[in-house]
């Protein structure tokens, strides 16, 4: 437990560097962690596992990675690395490869998860502008990668958390919340523990001014973020505060007087209230090979409340307040214990402890997406097929034209000039009527493939 206790423990704590690693590393190949068709990928794999209700009854889950899902995500790991240098290289380490099981092989239940290896600064020293920033764009460069070579145009879930959350929100304010057509494939956000602001009162126009946080279960192109605490954060606190804590962005630190943290309840989303859903696979942190069924679920073990608190020189404070809805009787282990600091701080536990809860709010902004698109997609061959009817009119008369040309030509020769011209028609109507049938076909199968997903 003390391996655990500490693993969880190096998700959260905020890294220092000294210096960057030398290079671009926006323009090196991609280092998949986890890629659909990869063979080593942690993201899939065991996904089975029990229910523990709170009379510890339980049930199997019965969890399994969905096959062919019409979404994506992409998944961005927190800081992990426990290398020596103050930006980590884009090696595999057992560290990176534990948490995304925890955090991100579920998602594979809706959608195929992309996880990139990025140059994250590490345990190692002061975070400088330069470290901060060739961590940023080893991240974007894989971003822009997934984009141009694996997208396809689909919808995508954003995953991250930490370090990773803080990289991705930089990126969709600079990069996908200015731009209509990238934004347009956003799904959701989930970017939990990363400080990203709202103005006060409102739910866009902060960090980002397009992209609003998440106030429905089935909402689609929103953030969900918030930051766990088992009770109200102290001033000093990493999280949950605009002008102090948690920082790594280029950009000044927001008005104090004006914005406050978001903070978003995955559980108010899911449907369930104000009670989370944990899930967690404790087996890749405390070692040795994997039961058949590895995961745990706790439904319903936590409460949660966003809250915020006002303080004179500080601004407002905002955060997720998660604490124990175990009732008498109720013996199921108090798993977030093992993930609380001092300050009640749940920070490494932002997305375990909310793990169902997420995977279902996911699940149900897909479907959404997903039945938008189709029904797009089904306006355009109804569209398109009568477009194919009037093609197919205009090549039976070209046809019909060129027969009777033909004859023609066969009893007087200055008549072939003609024939020769239907005859080019005639070839150009059918292209057009083969092209139409191809899009038809091609419609089609993504209106085929716009079904689901199911968590």
């Amino acid at each position: 437990m003390l391996r655990l206790a500490r693993l969880f423990l190096a998700m959260a704590v905020t890294a220092l560097g000294l210096a960057y690693f030398a290079g671009a590393a926006s323009a090196e190949p991609t280092e998949w962690l986890c890629k659909p068709g990869q063979a080593d990928n942690p993201c899939l794999g065991k996904m089975d596992g029990t229910t523990a209700d709170s009379a510890f009854v339980t049930t199997d889950l019965g969890y399994t990675a969905a096959n062919q899902p019409p979404v994506d995500c992409f998944y961005l790991y927190p800081t992990q690395s426990e290398q020596d240098t103050p930006n980590a290289n884009l090696d595999k380490d057992q560290p990176i490869r534990d948490v995304a099981v925890n955090q991100a092989r579920q998602f594979s239940r809706i959608c195929d998860v992309y996880a990139p290896m990025y140059r994250q600064y590490t345990f190692a020293g002061e975070i400088t502008d330069e470290v901060r920033d060739v961590a940023y764009d080893s991240a974007l460069g894989a971003w822009k990668d997934y984009l141009k070579n694996y997208n396809k145009g689909r919808g995508v879930v954003i995953i991250a958390h930490s370090q990773g959350s803080m990289n991705m929100a930089r990126l969709i304010a600079e990069e996908i919340d200015p731009e209509p057509a990238v934004r347009k494939r956003l799904i959701s956000a989930i970017i939990p523990g990363a400080n990203v602001y709202v103005p006060k009162g409102d739910v866009v126009g902060g960090q980002f001014q397009n992209i609003p946080a998440c106030e429905a279960g089935d909402q689609v192109g929103c953030v969900i973020a918030y930051s766990m605490y088992r009770q109200q954060p102290p001033t000093g606190s990493s999280y949950g505060w605009v002008d102090t804590g948690y920082w790594i962005n280029p950009a000044p630190r927001p008005d104090k007087d004006l914005y406050q943290v978001m903070c978003v309840n995955p559980a108010e989303l899911a449907g369930d209230g104000d009670l989370l859903m944990p899930l967690a696979n404790l087996s890749v942190f405390i070692g040795g090979p994997e039961p058949a069924k590895p995961w745990t679920a706790y439904p319903g073990l936590y409460r949660s409340e966003c809250r915020t608190a006002e303080d004179e020189t500080k601004g407002t404070l905002s955060w997720l307040n998660v604490v124990d809805a175990r009732e008498p009787g109720d013996t199921r282990p108090d798993i977030g214990g093992l993930v609380t600091a001092n300050d009640g701080n749940r920070h490494t536990g932002d997305i375990n402890l909310a793990l169902d809860s997420l995977v279902s709010v996911a699940a149900s902004q897909s479907r959404a997406y997903v039945a938008a698109e189709r029904r797009v997609a089904v306006k355009q061959r109804s569209n398109l097929r009568k477009r194919l009817r009037a093609a197919s009119r205009t090549s039976t008369k070209s046809k019909s034209r060129l027969r009777a040309a033909k004859k023609a030509c066969r009893r007087n020769r200055s008549a072939c000039r003609r024939a020769a011209a239907l005859t080019r028609t005639a070839k150009k109507a059918d292209r057009r009527v083969a092209a139409l049938k191809k899009t038809d076909r091609n419609l089609t199968r993504k209106i085929n493939s716009l079904i689901g997903p199911e968590a």
